[in-house]
């Protein structure tokens, strides 16, 4: 990701099972954590997860990209 994260913002990721990449809004930070994560909001089915930070990416295609492991 190219800029710290604050509450508010947008960002996606893959969910584990696989599928298309979700959007979600970012609630809370935990940056001092042993694995940084962050408190999110999926803005489509309307749950709530923790996700780790290197899950996040700044775009759609970004996170499909890093979900195949081809970005780090």
């Amino acid at each position: 990701m190219s800029e710290p994260l604050s509450p508010g913002d947008i960002r996606w990721f893959v969910p584990r099972h696989g599928g298309r990449p979700v959007e979600v809004k970012i609630l809370s930070v935990f940056e001092e954590l042993e694995i940084p994560c962050a408190e999110v909001f999926e803005t489509v089915d309307s749950k709530y997860r923790t996700l780790a930070l290197a899950d996040l990416s700044d775009t759609a295609k970004e996170a499909r990209l890093k979900r195949k492991g081809l970005v780090k």
